[in-house]
C-alpha cells in the first residue's frame, strides 16, 4: 500500500514539474502561429476600416440616418457612435476580433449583431423590421 502511493506521489510531482514546461510549449505554439489571411485578404491589422449597411428586412433596400453603434471588446475598449449615410452605409475604423453592431431607426425596431472583423475593407449588413409598437 505504500508503494501504491508513494508512486502516485512521484507520478504527481513528476507531473506538476512538467506543467510549466508544458505551459511555455503553448504559448510558443501561439505565438508562433501567424493568421493566415483568406484568398486574396489581408491579415487584419488594427485600425481596420469596416462598413455597415443598415436595411430593411422585408425589401432590402436600405435606411438612410440610421443610429448604429459599434462596440468591441478586448485589450481597449472600443465604442463609437455613427449615423448612416443616404446610401444606409456607416464607415469606421475599428479593432480587429469580435464587434458588436447595434442598429436602429425612427419607426424601426432595434437590431444588434456580433460578428468578427477578420480583414481590413470588411462589410458587415444588420437588418430592421418595422417597430411592432407604432400601429399603422
Amino acid at each position: 500500500m505504500l508503494l501504491k502511493n508513494s508512486n502516485r506521489t512521484i507520478l504527481l510531482i513528476g507531473f506538476l514539474a512538467l506543467l510549466p514546461a508544458l505551459a511555455a510549449i503553448g504559448s510558443a505554439a501561439q505565438v508562433a502561429t501567424p493568421r493566415v489571411p483568406l484568398a486574396g485578404k489581408t491579415v487584419c491589422e488594427s485600425p481596420a476600416k469596416v462598413t455597415v449597411t443598415v436595411f430593411l428586412k422585408r425589401s432590402r433596400a436600405v435606411i438612410p440616418h440610421a443610429f448604429v453603434l459599434l462596440r468591441a471588446h478586448g485589450d481597449r475598449p472600443f465604442q463609437l457612435e455613427l449615423e448612416t449615410d443616404s446610401n444606409g452605409r456607416a464607415t469606421a475604423s475599428v479593432p480587429c476580433g469580435y464587434l458588436d453592431v447595434f442598429a436602429t431607426a425612427l419607426n424601426f425596431a432595434p437590431s444588434a449583431i456580433r460578428t468578427e472583423i477578420e480583414q481590413d475593407g470588411q462589410f458587415v449588413a444588420i437588418s430592421l423590421d418595422a417597430d411592432p409598437m407604432i400601429q399603422y
